[in-house]
């Protein structure tokens, strides 16, 4: 899958209600290792980008995607 597809699968991906954390956006920071991210009403964007570009791997940078 290339990081486009990947971001695909987390449209409608928000932050979780009230003092709620969505464990998919904590994922995302604990894959790019910054898992000291305890809440989700941290700007996730470069996290997002950084989970989609490491989730597609070296396929992504032979492919030119």
């Amino acid at each position: 899958m290339t990081p486009y597809d990947i971001a695909r699968t987390y449209i409608g991906t928000t932050e979780g209600p009230g003092p709620a954390d969505n464990p998919k956006i904590l994922e995302m920071y604990a894959t790019i290792g910054q898992d000291w991210v305890a809440h989700d009403d941290v700007a996730w964007c470069a996290a997002f980008v950084g989970h989609c570009l490491e989730q597609a791997g070296p396929v992504c940078a032979r492919r030119g995607n």
